[in-house]
């Protein structure tokens, strides 16, 4: 005899088929027990938004509908961002560190301006310039960004001051060591001293003093260092007023010569064959320079003068007077093979290119109305010259 089969529910357990002997009732094929069990069905989750509120996953019987897995509710949320905080500076203004939804921007901590700092005010010392080095000015800036707000000037250094001696009374900077030995002559008149001769002074580079005997030395005689070819610098004070006749002639050795700011004359010949003097610079005191001063200086390629100077001017490192209007003397020492004398020129003074074996080719402008004695003397280059109308005197051996 079958035993027929129960089916389980959710809640009832159930049997399967069995079988017995429909006489003496053995059971044949004994009903096994079918747990009772809910047919499982997922709910699915859902993601939450950042408005609106989500589930987790659950589970619920098909059959009957009981919840077997109860679904849990997700707020809904932002995904947040921090938004970086600006640091304000001297002019722009920053913000605070603030927090929005990376998913749908909405502001969730809105960041607050903090306002510019403005400048912080920070002096700039002023630096005092000394005697060789420059200064400042005092200057503002911002001690933040550095912003200047008032420039520092640079201030020239002062330069040495020198008194009666060649010590710096400022910072006692001694430029040259005065020579011995010389000899001096007193001029009663002014009680100042002359100097007149090399005495028992072996020096190559000669120093002259301010003061003698406590008296200033006010001139260099004439032909004082005559022919001495042993020298080779001279350095003249800012006490002498003037370099005598032939003071230096025949100087053949001398290549450094520093006139003092005192110096208001240089005599004839005062620096006559002077073979190696390459450079001269005159200072603004010199009102007079004489007859032949520079002559046969064969070397000399640069005369330079103090642009404050009243009667003198150099251009292109020659002498001329300050109008213009003089060419006193041609430096024979340049190299240049020709020359085009400037047209401001009236006169070419006596040996203004005597000795230059340079130059080939001598222009003379219209303006030029006289040239001196032995102007052009022993150019023995010179193979182009025009002399024009306007020339109205030549001296003596002009062209010999």
């Amino acid at each position: 005899m079958v035993l027929p089969e129960k089916l389980p529910t959710c809640t009832e357990s159930g049997l399967t088929e069995g079988k017995k002997c429909s006489v003496c009732g053995e059971i044949l094929v004994k009903q096994e027990t079918i747990e009772a069990r809910h047919a499982e069905e997922i709910m699915q989750a859902i993601e939450p938004t950042c408005t609106e509120s989500g589930l987790t996953e659950g589970k619920k019987c098909s059959v009957c509908g009981e919840i077997l897995v109860k679904q849990e509710t997700i707020e809904a949320r932002h995904a947040e961002e921090i938004m970086q905080a600006i640091e304000p500076t001297c002019t722009e203004s920053g913000l605070t560190e603030g927090k929005k939804c990376s998913v749908c921007g909405e502001i969730i901590v809105a960041q607050e301006t903090v306002n510019a700092l403005g400048h912080t005010e920070k002096i700039m010392q002023a630096i005092l310039p000394t005697c060789t080095e420059s200064g400042l000015t005092e200057g503002k800036k911002c001690s933040v960004c550095d912003k200047i707000w008032v420039e520092q000037k640079i201030i020239n250094a002062k330069g040495h001051i020198y008194g009666s001696s060649y010590t710096c009374k400022v910072c006692n900077f001694v430029s040259a060591v005065e020579s011995t030995g010389l000899e001096f002559e007193l001029n009663t008149e002014t009680d100042t001293y002359t100097v007149i001769g090399i005495g028992t002074c072996t020096d190559a580079d000669i120093v002259i003093p301010y003061i003698y005997e406590g008296k200033l030395v006010t001139s260099i005689g004439s032909d004082v260092f005559y022919n001495c070819t042993s020298l080779t610098s001279i350095t003249i004070p800012d006490s002498v007023t003037s370099i005598g006749v032939g003071a230096f002639y025949g100087c053949t050795s001398l290549t450094n010569v520093t006139i003092g700011n005192g110096v208001t004359s240089i005599g004839s010949d005062a620096f006559y064959f002077c073979t190696s003097l390459t450079n001269l610079t005159i200072p603004d005191s010199v009102t007079s320079i004489g007859y032949r001063a520079f002559y046969a200086c064969t070397s000399l390629s640069n005369i330079n003068v103090d642009k404050n100077n009243p009667n003198y001017k150099s251009i292109d490192g020659n002498l001329y007077t300050k109008d213009g209007k003089n060419l006193i003397q041609y430096s024979i020492g340049k190299q240049d093979i020709s020359f085009v004398i400037p047209s401001s020129v009236t006169s070419i003074e006596s040996c203004a290119f005597r000795g230059c074996t340079s130059l080939t080719s001598i222009t003379i402008p219209s303006s030029v109305t006289s040239i001196g004695d032995f102007a052009f003397m022993s150019c023995t280059s010179l193979t182009s010259i025009t002399i024009p109308s306007s020339v109205t005197s030549i001296g003596g051996g002009a062209f010999v």
